[in-house]
């Protein structure tokens, strides 16, 4: 982008026309949309087409690559919310949920007490997300998201992924000190024997 030199990194399989439709089709990444909307397609962008007539396989790894070295998913340096067209970049960019919390609050130049009077949360709530301590869920999540104006896709998520709101909960129950040993290893057991019967033995 020509304000702010932050990037976005993207592959199709259509005429690259095609895909963009002058910035409509990114509607589904709210930052970078908000943007094309306020600074124009062609006057506040770059474009450039990088590499044609590639595999698709090829064509995800040169992705990711790009993104990585551009550091497209860092959000002070580019619009990307995935490390590439693959699962492993949804889960790392989860795991960097408390890291975008903490940016928008600083950006905003409010404190921890600031943001969690404005959301109804406690102090060591904001806390306990930005040191990762403990994860939102999937609501909370959306309070984050409305407070700040950008969408649950900035997080890497959206409202029916069942996937983080489970792994937010799970999370939560293994790092409560209330919940004695005991409990912890049987719900362990459990999660592992629901796995074997549902995904292993279906494979």
């Amino acid at each position: 982008m020509l304000v702010n030199d932050k990037v976005y990194v993207g592959i199709t399989s259509k005429d690259a026309n095609d895909r963009w439709l002058d910035g409509e089709s990114y509607k589904g990444n709210s930052d970078l949309y908000a943007h094309i909307k306020k600074f124009g397609w062609e006057s506040g962008f770059h474009h450039k087409i990088v590499a044609d007539s590639l595999s698709w396989e090829k064509a995800k790894e040169s992705e990711k690559l790009l993104i990585e070295t551009l550091e497209a998913t860092d959000p002070e340096k580019g619009y990307n919310h995935r490390k590439g067209n693959n699962r492993q970049g949804v889960r790392r960019e989860r795991a960097n949920v408390r890291t975008k919390i903490q940016i928008l609050r600083k950006n905003r130049g409010i404190t921890q007490f600031d943001l969690a009077d404005a959301l109804g949360l406690s102090r060591a709530t904001i806390s306990n997300y930005e040191v990762n301590r403990r994860s939102p869920s999937i609501d909370e999540l959306k309070r984050f998201a409305d407070f700040f104006g950008v969408g649950l896709d900035y997080f890497g998520t959206d409202a029916t992924d069942e996937s983080f709101e489970i792994s937010s909960r799970v999370k939560g129950y293994f790092k409560n000190e209330n919940v004695s040993y005991d409990e912890k290893v049987e719900l362990f057991h459990d999660l592992l024997s629901t796995y074997y019967l549902y995904v292993i033995d279906k494979n």
